[in-house]
């Protein structure tokens, strides 16, 4: 984690970044909130980042750990609330915002919205598919997104679901090409 203001600033908002490649992308990211007089605050969960071990064996880890009844997905999610949890804590006057750059980050900011939706204001998904259905039909394989591939989960709820559960928070979503 790295956390960042520009000294002398008012801050208005906080702003947690996760970006699926890590600090190199979310670094304009970073950028953008300080421009912006806002706190940075880069994170990585759990096949994000620096917490990927690589597309070559970060599939192995995420099926090891569905071995014992977890879901990749669902650690993420936990990892991103506590880290919410934290960040209200430090800063409780300032509303929160996430903002996310890929589908794995996206997806799992838009299940800690939709479980907790009083705790996020804005959520921004940059590069993320407008439906789990995507995955398919761009040909994401288990080894790029573990996570994704959450068992059950379009059964329950597809990315639109998702945005309305997540309400009031304010969903902004862009599309991944």
């Amino acid at each position: 984690m790295i956390e960042c203001a520009r000294e002398g600033t008012e801050i208005a908002t906080t702003t947690l970044i996760i970006a699926d490649r890590g600090f190199a992308e979310a670094r304009e990211l970073a950028r953008e909130a300080l421009a912006r007089k806002e706190r940075a605050i880069v994170i990585h969960v759990l096949f994000t980042g620096e917490c990927m071990r690589g597309e070559k064996d970060g599939w192995r880890f995420a099926q090891m750990v569905a071995t014992v009844g977890r879901r990749p997905l669902g650690i993420q999610v936990s990892q991103l609330n506590a880290i919410i949890d934290w960040a209200r804590k430090e800063h409780p006057a300032q509303p929160l915002q996430v903002i996310t750059k890929g589908r794995v980050a996206g997806l799992a900011a838009l299940v800690a919205a939709a479980l907790r939706p009083q705790y996020i204001d804005r959520l921004e998904l940059q590069e993320m598919d407008p439906t789990l259905k995507d995955l398919l039909a761009k040909k994401v394989s288990y080894q790029q997104a573990p996570s994704m591939f959450c068992f059950g989960l379009l059964r329950v709820a597809d990315v639109p679901e998702l945005i309305e559960l997540a309400g009031p928070t304010k969903v902004i979503l862009t599309a991944a090409e």
